[in-house]
């Protein structure tokens, strides 16, 4: 199994190799967002909707820095996005429920929430 510094090295080798490559933009983004390193997680993230605009999980783990950063509105944006491409994923349903909840959206959140229990989709908090 890869460490984080040769996922970060084959990554970064990646990058230089295929430098408009989404799926690389997009897994370099979300390892430095588990490094907690938004401004260049966001940066590669963004990079990598530029060259795949319906790209959801990208989307979501947009939609994750925000929510780490408490950033409410483009939580939100990033989420419905992503969920135009995948309207049926319930994990990002129910993240964007949360999102409405976080920012004092209760109706909203409510409305998420019951849309979830309709389509008996089990939520493990709830």
């Amino acid at each position: 199994m890869a460490t984080n510094q040769e996922l970060e090295n084959i990554l970064k080798s990646m990058l230089y190799l295929f430098p408009e490559d989404a799926w690389t933009h997009g897994h370099y983004g979300n390892l430095e967002l588990h490094r907690k390193n938004y401004h260049v997680a966001e940066k590669h993230l963004r990079q990598a909707l530029t060259y795949r605009k319906e790209y959801p999980w990208v989307l979501f783990r947009l939609g994750t820095l925000y929510i780490e950063q408490r950033q409410w509105k483009p939580a939100i944006e990033t989420f419905q996005a992503g969920l135009k491409f995948e309207p049926h994923n319930s994990w990002a349903q129910q993240q964007l429920a949360a999102i409405y909840e976080m920012s004092g959206q209760i109706d909203k959140s409510i409305e998420a929430y019951q849309t979830l229990l309709n389509q008996k989709v089990r939520i493990p908090f709830l």
